[in-house]
């Protein structure tokens, strides 16, 4: 092997030896927003502490059917969350985090009730949910400012039991003290944004 083949072999394992810096987030903060499967718009804001993150999450959607009935009234939900991330996984341009989200939601549902012929009664109807999600938080850099994000996971909550679409009870809907009534229900939760950082 000559001189340059073998200063050439040299100069490759030293590059290639060189580790990938990952992208360091520590002390930064960004707000952004986070369209979620549920149709909610949410604004977030996200600070970085090392591999751990705090957040905090506000969302608002409101819906309105025509005409509104109990199968299908009109909807103005505010959810409020708080989130914890912890990176388990760092590239120059991307990383990856799993966390927990727990959060609150009032769901007011606004209908009108015929009890008598052509005389609509307006019925405002309001609820709390909790419950919280695990999220696979994905994250891609475009820039040291600009991120898109994304996070999959699985999520439970808890509250009245929700209506059924077809206006239908359940045995147990029907108790005579239905203030007592919980309803859970579990799944899968999922969204897609973008991050600014300052």
């Amino acid at each position: 092997m000559t001189l340059p083949s073998r200063l050439l072999v040299l100069a490759v394992l030293i590059f290639a030896a060189i580790p990938a810096q990952a992208r360091d987030m520590t002390g930064k903060g960004g707000v952004g927003l986070l369209i979620t499967t549920e149709g909610m718009p949410m604004a977030v804001f996200r600070y970085w502490r090392t591999n751990l993150a705090l957040e905090g999450l506000v969302g608002y959607v409101s819906t309105t059917a025509v005409p509104a009935r109990v199968t299908r009234p009109d909807l103005t939900q505010l959810r409020f969350a708080l989130g914890i991330l912890y990176r388990i996984a760092d590239a120059p341009k991307a990383s990856l985090a799993i966390g927990i989200r727990p959060w609150l939601q009032y769901t007011l549902a606004s209908y009108a009730v015929f009890y008598r012929p052509n005389v609509p009664t307006p019925v405002d109807d309001g609820s709390w949910r909790f419950g919280a999600e695990i999220p696979l938080h994905g994250e891609l850099f475009l820039n040291d400012h600009f991120s898109l994000i994304g996070h999959v996971g699985l999520t439970i909550d808890l509250g009245q039991p929700l209506g059924r679409s077809d206006g239908a009870t359940t045995a147990l809907d029907q108790a005579k003290d239905t203030s007592v009534l919980i309803g859970v229900r579990g799944g899968f939760a999922g969204g897609a944004g973008f991050t600014y950082y300052f």
